[in-house]
């Protein structure tokens, strides 16, 4: 270990994988920020010097998106500066093809997934295949046009992380036609065979870090599999980096048996593991050796933190069990009546109102506040969190919403991880009947949130426009809501490009629904601190345009977006004189009033129809930067 050099310096996240270039001149991976799991793809070069004051070389962000997932998808033999990747820019669902220039970071549109095909995402062509009336006939056929699958499958799984997803018999047909085995992809189908000759091979590969630093054992298919890890020198209560989670919390989803075998062999118990195996003499336990336990909530510090806290994904528990439920609920979730029953004898009255709340048994929760009427103005912050949590859309629940309502949860309290409002949750939902609710309930419709400074409106159009992530929902009826109640809204968003939303406010244009003032002005005005804020810059190099039709189209509906939000053309040349890494390329910088000025404006309805004019006549370099 003496010659090992320090290559990354990230300290929030792990990098849960990476891959050599084909030339091996570049280590690449991925990296989101703050769990947001919008992914860019960025590129360090092992052999080059740290910087002066620096630990580590630095890593070149090789795409630079926001709100983007990029996917890595294959690294051609024959051209080892160019990688292909997958943006989902064009559409959230779906993955464009592009061919990235790893010396230059230059992408070139290869094929808009407009079939939605299974060339930018593995994932899509295996969920198609195994839809399809005979699977193993489908995937001949691809490789009979696309021979080098098998190597991008093996990439896709080398992780761990896809291993649930697909069936070994499928893995095995793969790993026949080349597709490679990494240790967590073997423990993950539960191929013990392999599995044997990998540890036979390197045995430092028992507790190897795969993604998110995750152990093999994270993933083992089966008993048999941990079993053999364990016999070679696993470490049972292995916590992984990004979740801090041991193997028996990451399995209890999918193989319950293999979290029982681990805590037979001797892992770290814990009231929720118990409460999914149905171990009422295993609670009992725990209860007695530590009576709070049972107030314990999956997402609620500081045992089982949630999503975002300290940059990181909070407890995996999350995804195996459930968000933002106790022990009880996860006891009910498995059928285990007789331990709930057990769980809720042994809590205090506090944490029976709570479960009460969250299970919207109303009978039971007035009768413990009739009896403890300050009850809910004693509760601590985390716990009145359970209002906008059960209005967000892992745990929606319109009934528990009412319940703590009519007993008098603080109706605008926000989540600490976040800071988004129970209307903020509901709106992004595009759940009418909910926001309905909160508004009746006298919700502050102008309410701007610490992360994003957007008002419940603003989440709103943002999930239908951009998001997409409910389309179930009745965007049209929360816009009209909102806007009946007063919320303050900019007239340039419209139109938005959804027909129903844009019948909604253009209702409110004429109508004088809702307070028409400049929505940027208003986040601003209402989250200064005082002082002159710093001007926002938008840094546009332009590394090429395919379309100048489209590029001049884009600018006619650009710049009136741009002077709408204040921006003020600083440069617009091609005369660069270039040094170190930089090219001669176009430059434009337009100056706006503040940073969130600069933000805003770049996600105006109005600049967001000329990016969508624009499309793929550009490659650019985007970036938006605050001043000193």
């Amino acid at each position: 270990m003496d010659a090992a050099r320090l290559l990354t310096t990230e300290p929030k996240r792990p990098i849960a994988g990476y891959a050599w270039s084909r030339d091996s001149k570049y280590i690449l991976f991925a990296k989101d920020k703050d769990g947001d799991e919008n992914f860019n793809v960025f590129a360090v070069d092992p052999g080059a010097k740290p910087a002066d004051g620096m630990d580590a070389p630095t890593a070149r962000d090789l795409t630079g998106l926001k709100g983007v997932r990029v996917m890595l998808v294959d690294g051609p033999k024959n051209d080892p500066d160019t990688i292909y990747i997958g943006l989902n820019d064009r559409d959230k669902a779906w993955h464009d093809l592009y061919k990235l220039k790893l010396s230059t970071g230059e992408k070139t549109l290869v094929r808009k997934n407009t079939d939605n095909l299974y060339m930018v995402d593995v994932r899509d062509l295996l969920q198609k295949t195994l839809q399809s009336n005979n699977p193993m006939a489908a995937l001949e056929a691809v490789l009979r046009d696309h021979p080098d699958l098998p190597e991008a499958v093996g990439r896709f799984w080398a992780d761990g992380f896809a291993t649930d997803q697909i069936p070994p018999p499928l893995a095995r047909f793969f790993v026949d036609r080349g597709a490679s085995l990494s240790v967590h992809a073997a423990a993950g189908f539960g191929f013990t065979d392999s599995l044997t000759a990998i540890l036979r091979r390197d045995p430092l590969q028992v507790n190897a870090k795969g993604g998110d630093g995750c152990t093999p054992l994270h993933f083992a298919r089966d008993v048999a599999t941990a079993q053999l890890l364990l016999d070679h020198g696993a470490k049972i209560d292995a916590r992984d980096e990004d979740h801090d989670s041991t193997p028996a919390q990451w399995r209890i989803g999918k193989a319950p048996e293999v979290s029982r075998f681990l805590l037979d062999r001797g892992a770290t118990a814990d009231v929720f593991l118990a409460a999914a195996l149905g171990d009422v003499d295993l609670t009992a336990r725990l209860v007695s050796q530590n009576p709070a336990c049972v107030a314990y909530r999956i997402g609620r510090l500081p045992d089982f933190p949630p999503v975002g806290h300290n940059g990181r994904g909070g407890t995996i528990l999350q995804w195996t069990l459930a968000f933002n439920s106790y022990p009880h609920q996860i006891a009910l979730l498995k059928g285990h009546e007789r331990l709930f029953d057990f769980l809720y004898d042994k809590s205090d009255p506090q944490t029976r109102l709570l479960v009460c709340c969250v299970l919207a048994r109303r009978q039971e929760a007035e009768a413990i506040h009739h009896q403890y009427p300050t009850i809910i103005a004693n509760l601590p912050g985390l716990d009145l969190e359970l209002l906008p949590r059960y209005c967000w859309e892992t745990n929606t629940n319109f009934e528990a919403v009412r319940l703590m309502l009519d007993l008098g949860f603080p109706i605008a309290h926000t989540e600490s991880s976040h800071g988004y409002s129970p209307l903020h949750n509901a709106a992004w939902s595009g759940d009418a009947a909910l926001v309905d609710l909160l508004i009746s309930r006298g919700h502050p419709v102008d309410l701007v949130d610490a992360c994003y400074n957007a008002t419940p409106l603003g989440y709103a159009i943002h999930d239908c426009i951009v998001e997409k992530r409910h389309p179930e929902g009745d965007f049209a009826r929360v816009v009209e809501s909102l806007l009946k109640a007063g919320s303050p809204w900019d007239p340039s968003i419209y139109p938005t490009g959804d027909q129903r939303i844009d019948e909604v406010l253009n209702r409110a244009r004429t109508s004088g629904a809702g307070a028409i003032v400049n929505v940027v002005e208003f986040n601003i005005r209402e989250n200064a601190r005082g002082g002159q804020m710093k001007k926002g810059y938008w840094v546009v190099v332009y590394r090429s345009v395919s379309d100048e039709s489209a590029f001049k189209e884009y600018g006619k509906l650009a710049i009136p977006a741009i002077e709408a939000g204040g921006g003020k053309l600083l440069i617009r040349t091609s005369e660069v004189e270039a040094h170190e890494a930089g090219l001669h390329q176009r430059v434009v910088v337009t100056e706006f009033e503040s940073f969130e000025k600069a933000k805003a404006t770049h996600n105006s309805a109005a600049y967001q129809a000329a990016l969508k004019t624009l499309g793929s006549a550009a490659e650019r370099d985007f970036r938006i930067v605050e001043g000193l």
